[in-house]
């Protein structure tokens, strides 16, 4: 996007050639990539004939919107038969900016139904088609690694950039709550929900987060400290994560002013008490709205499932399971409070296969898949900070590892990764699709 757009400014690329390298693409692989839900090419060839590059900072720039977004001219499903076809009239502001800026919108990128879930069925990771992209913005990230778009919004509630930027080798930056406006974004956790970019490095997500949310491109000078999760509370990674991760970690703490191990609580230790957090939301916002149970016949299997599980929490569980969420996310902010950027690796896999991740038929869902993507993603959101992840090598079988960079500032977690990314290419690495 960055080099793309210098280009523009030179003369030396038009809008519409660059449009057309995009859509060249994306006509290729999105067969077996299944990135789109709903594409508007004709619109976006035409706002790319008459585009002024100099009119914004992204002027030019095609992008996909996660489709729980509201963009005029174009139906909002949340990947959902709950919800209408119809287009709506009016852009998200988030949205709005990014038009403001100049971007020229592809179409609306899959998304797990309601964006609650980890996987985004049916879409494909670009770097290998048997394995999921991450979710819940997997469509998104497919579409950027595919190379169809050159950025595009996500959401995070767990993990929801995070996870999908680094099962398919992306930059993806979660920024804290209320940053960005969530208005006609459809909920999942109030209070939880973040919207944020994902693009291919961290350059760009500086541009598509200084757009959304009108804050400056961070510089690059400032000096900043790194803690590393200490090794007991990370969940076991696989093999080829953990030397990935070993070795990213060596390099970053070359670039840091001081370095030393942080003691945070377990991760795995907030998987059930988030639980106990986040499903009695998500079943209030859908009984709110008026989509469950009027039309639980329209959700898939699994949401359905989960949604059916939430109404049958005691009120004891979930008392519990708050008391317990809020003990932890303490220690974890105590330990926070001692260090600028915190590293631990963004999943302690490589994207599993669709079958790995495929819904268990006895009714549990698609654990374990969920819990080990969630893990060390959902606790950033639970504690309101911000994180980004950040690609950081490849398994010997050729699938992304991402490692997660968590602090108290969007600015500065995009200046370290960009640190990061001058002294590593992981980055620049593309999917053959």
């Amino acid at each position: 996007m960055s080099e793309a757009r210098r280009l523009l400014l030179r003369g030396q690329l038009h809008p519409v050639e660059l449009l057309d390298r995009c859509i060249e693409n994306l006509e290729r692989s999105e067969p077996k990539i299944k990135a789109w839900l709903h594409l508007s090419l004709d619109a976006a060839r035409d706002q790319a004939a008459s585009c002024d590059v100099n009119a914004g900072p992204l002027s030019g720039i095609p992008m996909g919107i996660k489709d729980i977004f509201d963009v005029a001219g174009m139906p909002t499903t949340a990947a959902s038969k709950v919800l209408s076809t119809t287009p709506v009239k009016t852009d998200a502001p988030a949205v709005a900016s990014l038009r403001s800026a100049g971007a020229i919108f592809l179409g609306k990128t899959n998304t797990h139904e309601f964006a609650y879930g980890y996987v985004t069925p049916p879409t494909c990771n670009p770097w290998d088609p048997s394995r999921i992209p991450g979710g819940s913005s997997g469509g998104s990230a497919a579409a950027v690694a595919a190379g169809h778009c050159l950025g595009s919004t996500g959401s995070d509630t767990g993990g929801s950039i995070r996870v999908p930027a680094a099962l398919c080798g992306l930059t993806g930056l979660k920024p804290r709550p209320g940053l960005v406006s969530l208005n006609l974004v459809i909920p999942l956790v109030p209070g939880m929900d973040t919207a944020g970019p994902i693009a291919l490095d961290a350059d760009d997500c500086a541009l598509l987060w200084s757009a959304m949310s009108g804050s400056q491109i961070p510089e690059r000078n400032q000096s900043w400290t790194l803690g590393i999760a200490a090794e007991p509370s990370l969940p076991e990674s696989e093999p080829g994560v953990a030397s990935v991760y070993a070795e990213a970690i060596r390099i970053l703490s070359r670039e840091a002013s001081a370095t030393s191990e942080a003691a945070v609580p377990k991760f795995e230790d907030f998987d059930r008490p988030r639980g106990m957090v986040v499903m009695p939301a998500v079943l209030k916002v859908h009984v709110e709205r008026g989509w469950w149970p009027a039309h639980s016949h329209l959700y898939t299997e699994e949401t359905r499932t989960a949604l059916s599980f939430a109404e049958q929490l005691s009120p004891e569980a979930v008392d519990q399971g708050v008391q317990a969420a809020e003990q932890l996310v303490a220690q974890l902010m105590e330990v926070v409070r001692d260090f600028d950027v915190i590293a631990t690796p963004a999943a302690a896999c490589t994207a599993p296969t669709h079958k790995e991740a495929a819904v268990i038929e006895d009714g549990g869902g698609r654990r374990p898949i969920t819990r080990e993507l969630a893990r060390l993603a959902a606790p950033v959101n639970m504690a309101g900070l911000a994180a980004i992840s950040v690609p950081c090598g490849f398994t010997p079988n050729g699938l992304p590892v991402g490692l997660q960079l968590i602090g108290k500032n969007e600015e500065l977690l995009l200046q370290v990764a960009r640190r990061y990314q001058e002294k590593t290419d992981w980055h620049r690495m593309r999917p053959k699709t």
